[in-house]
């Protein structure tokens, strides 16, 4: 199932197998927890920090233009910082989760880059956020933008949530949008290749009940 994707406040652990015997853990932080990180992730292998939350905000100070425009970055001044210092912390693995076609801000400022109802209305889920269209070249130069300038912040990886057409809601009200799997796809091989300067993981959670489901570890980096 579809799960929410602005995070719960406090820590919370994540455990990702990636060997039979040698797990992944990493420890869910909220970004009211920053400061504390380190300390927090102490004994895990490494930490997953909000960078985009479904209703658009972001966890960081953006350059983008349209993220100014729609008042989606942070306001924090020295939110960037903390987070370079973070990143730079030796024997620490982080993660910018980042939900990708989750976007209510973006779909308020400009209802044209959303999933469409049937009758012509931007569509919302069961929580009311809007869902971007993956096949508009602004939303993706938007998320594009932003993972870049993840990468530049130093995460070891990001990792895409969000990243398929809606799987639950009034499905019966979404406007017909063929050739779904392509779309992501394309999308998300273009956005590889836009990180391939960059020493950085991209990963994409795929939902099991969507037309599209697959996990993309790259190392694009190299």
């Amino acid at each position: 199932q579809q799960e929410e994707s602005t995070p719960a406040a406090g820590p919370a652990e994540i455990s990702v197998p990636e060997e039979e015997d040698t797990p992944f853990q990493a420890v869910f932080l909220p970004l009211e927890d920053l400061d504390s990180a380190p300390t927090l992730a102490a004994g895990y292998d490494g930490v997953v920090l909000p960078m985009k939350t479904a209703d658009g905000a972001l966890g960081y100070v953006s350059a983008l233009s349209l993220a100014a425009d729609i008042g989606a970055s942070s306001g924090d001044p020295n939110r960037n910082e903390a987070l370079r210092a973070l990143n730079d912390t030796e024997g620490l693995y982080t993660v910018a989760q980042v939900s990708c076609l989750r976007d209510t801000a973006l779909v308020q400022a400009d209802p044209s880059l959303a999933l469409h109802r049937v009758s012509g209305s931007a569509w919302l889920d069961s929580d009311r956020q809007g869902w971007l269209d993956p096949t508009q070249a602004q939303v993706q130069d938007y998320l594009t933008g932003v993972c870049q300038e993840l990468a530049r912040l130093g995460f070891d990886e990001i990792l895409l949530t969000d990243c398929a057409f809606p799987t639950q809601g009034d499905l019966d009200s979404l406007g017909k949008y063929p050739q779904k799997e392509k779309a992501l796809e394309t999308f998300c091989r273009q956005l590889q290749g836009a990180l391939a300067d960059y020493e950085v993981t991209l990963s994409v959670v795929g939902l099991g009940d969507s037309v599209w489901c697959m996990i993309l570890p790259v190392l694009v980096g190299q």
